[in-house]
């Protein structure tokens, strides 16, 4: 199954695992050269009470260097020294947002593998190596990153762009090495891009800030403003590279428009309806983490058929979990949500600054 991104993005390969994988940054170059400075001028400075490690590393003859810490591995080239620490920090920082942001997650089994490439011709070359007859669907799709089998490959487009995918695709990694059970496309998808907003704090790196989220936030009004809302059954039914190829492949507005309402949707569940529906989204990730997501489907009284409970409870879309842990009324809950919908983008709803627009503060949600 192929799942993609428009900034920040999905392919999985058929492991079984959730999706996560190609990431595409709209409107650019694939083969531009990477920016040679951090946010807005000079590279940010990383604190110093962050403990690695660091070995040498060769690339195909390029030298490079390998950085550990608690959680991760990075394996990174480049000429940019200030970026190699910085996206380890970066990258820890993220695994304790992961598990922490909506709720309590177990830490991986064991250090997950980044790859960090200087260019994208590095980083087709790994493509190549690693996913082998199916590397050319990876290296059509544009600027990006993946992530497959609990490996993130990434390689420095911008500095906004290369974090944002590496926010997005480092929550794919986590599922794919914790996650007993992989959660529906809709879901895993909605949580990926939830997890990429942040801001940049001087002295302490990164905070993340789900609902600072410009560009999810801007596709969202285009596509209410257009009248090209997906209904919640399609959203839920199909995968986005449907929505990819439903235009041909030449216009991503639909691929942005299923973004940027699976981003909505899991912040309708997050806060939707005075929270009504938090508690039931803690149980789902932490059901998937301990592997009882597939058997508390199986025996949901939300699901009246026999085969609707089977095919549901391993289907990788679908309405399975949230007929079991959201709602047993897809219409009152459908409905809920276009409200929700309209309230992002009308700015009426609690807890988002005005307009989204990437302003540095604003409450947490």
């Amino acid at each position: 199954m192929l799942a993609l991104l428009v900034l920040g993005g999905c392919a999985a390969t058929n492991t079984g695992r959730p999706p996560g994988g190609p990431g595409i940054v709209a409107g650019a170059d694939p083969d531009a050269a990477p920016s040679t400075s951090g946010p807005g001028g000079p590279a940010p400075e990383p604190s110093t009470d962050f403990e690695s490690t660091r070995e040498p590393w060769d690339f195909n003859g390029t030298a490079g260097w390998v950085l550990g810490s608690a959680n991760y591995r990075l394996h990174t080239t480049g000429r940019k020294s200030w970026m190699h620490e910085y996206a380890l920090r970066f990258a820890e920082q993220a695994l304790a947002h992961y598990r922490t942001a909506i709720a309590d997650l177990p830490a991986p089994s064991r250090p997950l593998e980044v790859f960090l490439f200087g260019d994208r011709e590095e980083w087709k070359d790994h493509t190549r190596t690693v996913m082998k007859d199916n590397a050319e669907l990876y290296l059509n799709l544009g600027r990006g990153g993946y992530a497959t089998r609990g490996m993130a490959v990434l390689y420095d487009i911008s500095f906004n762009d290369t974090f944002a995918i590496m926010a997005h695709e480092g929550w794919h990694q986590y599922t794919q090495v914790t996650f007993q059970h992989p959660l529906p496309t809709w879901l895993e998808e909605g949580l990926a891009t939830y997890m990429e907003g942040r801001r940049q704090i001087p002295g302490r790196s990164i905070e993340f800030l789900p609902w600072l989220n410009p560009q999810r936030m801007g596709a969202l009004r285009r596509a209410y403003a257009n009248r090209q809302i997906i209904p919640l059954v399609e959203l839920l039914d199909r995968s986005p590279q449907y929505f990819l190829e439903r235009d041909g492949g030449r216009d991503s507005t639909a691929l942005l428009t299923y973004y940027a309402q699976v981003w909505a949707l899991t912040h309708f569940l997050v806060s939707g309806e005075n929270g009504r529906y938090r508690d039931g989204l803690e149980r789902a990730l932490r059901d998937a983490a301990a592997g009882k997501l597939v058997s508390t489907i199986l025996n949901s009284s939300a699901i009246p058929r026999t085969s609707d409970r089977r095919r549901l409870a391993t289907s990788p879309t679908g309405a399975g979990v949230l007929l079991t842990y959201f709602s047993d009324d897809l219409g009152e809950f459908g409905a809920q949500y276009e409200r929700f919908i309209e309230e992002l983008v009308t700015e009426q709803a609690a807890g988002f600054p005005r307009a989204n627009a990437g302003a540095l503060d604003g409450p947490e949600r």
